[in-house]
């Protein structure tokens, strides 16, 4: 696929999914290759067929300055962003080669607008697209990053993300672990920010939408030796903006254990071993097995005793 059709899978599924969205809602369009174009200012979207022309005019271009259009388009979803917040989707077929090319600096600045209210996710298109720089925008700025090769993939994505926007119930979702002193450390195996702060950690969970179940893993840390029984560890406070009505929500769970005695004592040996007897000095055999060998030497006597830890 060459650099020209990858640009027409963009724009037939840029203007296949102007159609999900309504006057009111708010769009903007940046290109940019060594270059930088505002090709729609951000605001609402109140002639669609102008958009749609603007979009079929689009020609390719030379390099990819894909941090100069990153930023430019965050520019532009500030102005519209507001109390609501803003998604910037990146749509990229090439590797970065002008600009900033280091996707931690560039991820860098997705959490940066994150924290201001804005989401980033990325689509790539054909195969030869920056997969890091994508997958690191997308994944500090909380959004989503994708591939398509052809325009019903992308369109697909694209999309999934403005309905995603449509759909959602709940913004700057964060949860806070207010740990007690029974706790003495907790760590999170979901790819989720964390932010240390006096209470406990506490993990950004970006937007949540209508029907959206989210499961996250937490490894806890516990000293050895608590007493027996039920034990509080701390809490669990999610905090979250409802939408469209932009109010600010609280929810507060405990979090408890119960802690049990260890098993014990452990399970028998289950290998026979030979015996002394004490009157002879041939030794005994447990039943059912074979005699040793003429000539064998009696085997040690083994220890009886154990060693462990056990933790409760």
């Amino acid at each position: 696929m060459g650099h020209g059709e990858r640009l027409e899978v963009a724009k037939t599924a840029l203007k296949d999914v102007l159609g999900r969205l309504r006057p009111e809602d708010n769009f903007g369009l940046v290109a940019f290759d060594d270059q930088v174009q505002v090709v729609v200012p951000a605001g609402p979207l109140t002639d669609k067929d102008a958009v749609k022309s603007a979009i079929s005019a689009l020609r390719p271009g030379g390099s990819t300055d894909l941090s100069a259009g990153y930023l430019r388009g965050l520019q532009e979803a500030e102005q519209v962003a507001r109390d609501a917040g803003a998604t910037v989707l990146l749509v990229s077929d090439g590797h970065a080669n002008r600009g900033v090319t280091d996707p931690e600096i560039l991820g860098e600045k997705a959490d940066q607008a994150f924290h201001r209210g804005i989401t980033t996710s990325a689509l790539g298109i054909g195969q030869e697209y920056d997969e890091h720089m994508l997958a690191a925008l997308a994944r500090d700025g909380r959004g989503n990053d994708g591939m398509a090769e052809h325009t019903d993939a992308a369109a697909q994505f694209i999309a999934a993300q403005v309905d995603g926007l449509l759909a959602q119930a709940a913004q700057a979702v964060c949860l806070l672990l207010r740990m007690e002193p029974a706790l003495r450390g907790v760590d999170l195996v979901n790819e989720l920010p964390v932010t240390a702060t006096t209470d406990g950690p506490l993990v950004e969970l970006g937007s949540l939408y209508s029907g959206e179940t989210r499961t996250l893993t937490l490894v806890l840390d516990l000293p050895a030796g608590p007493p027996l029984g039920p034990v509080r560890l701390g809490a669990l406070e999610l905090s979250w903006t409802e939408l469209p009505a932009l109010k600010q929500h609280t929810a507060t769970v405990p979090l408890d254990a119960e802690v049990v005695p260890p098993a014990w004592p452990p399970p028998a040996p289950l290998i026979p071993a030979w015996t002394p007897n004490s009157s002879s000095s041939t030794p005994s055999r447990p039943s059912g097995t074979l005699p040793p060998p003429p000539g064998a030497r009696t085997p040690p006597r083994p220890s009886r005793s154990c060693a462990g830890r056990a933790t409760r």
